[in-house]
Formats: structure tokens, C-alpha cells, sequence
């Protein structure tokens, strides 16, 4: 859940808490293969091959309009 964000506007905070963050490809695929250790920074990569990011819903609809 997004509680504040520098830079998003409420419209897209509410989107990613009510859908995107379902469809979070880095947070379900990080979890998935067991990336997130305490302590530890993760790259995109490692959470999520990119190929598979930009094939995405969460990419294409959440991200691309945020020029993320």
C-alpha cells in the first residue's frame, strides 16, 4: 500500500491500492522467488526479469504513464 509518495497524486495512489499493487510484477515475482531478505536492496532485475515487467499490466498501465 502506498501511504504517501513524493511526486504521485491521490488519483494514482488510489489506483495502485484499490488494483496495481495486485498486479505489482517486482512486489509478486520479488516474493515469489524469495528476493526480499531484511537488510538487503533488490534490483529490478533480480525481482523481475524485464521482459517480463514490460509485458505487464502494471508496466504498461501504471507505470508508462508515470514516465517511471
Amino acid at each position: 500500500m502506498i501511504v504517501s509518495a513524493f511526486g504521485v497524486n491521490s488519483h494514482l495512489k488510489a489506483s495502485y491500492n484499490d488494483h496495481y499493487g495486485k498486479v505489482n510484477v517486482w512486489r509478486n515475482e520479488g516474493f515469489a522467488r524469495g528476493r526480499y531478505v531484511a537488510g538487503r536492496t533488490n534490483l529490478c532485475d533480480e525481482l523481475c526479469p524485464r521482459p517480463l515487467l514490460e509485458k505487464s499490466e502494471f508496466f504498461n498501465d501504471y507505470l508508462v504513464p508515470l514516465n517511471a
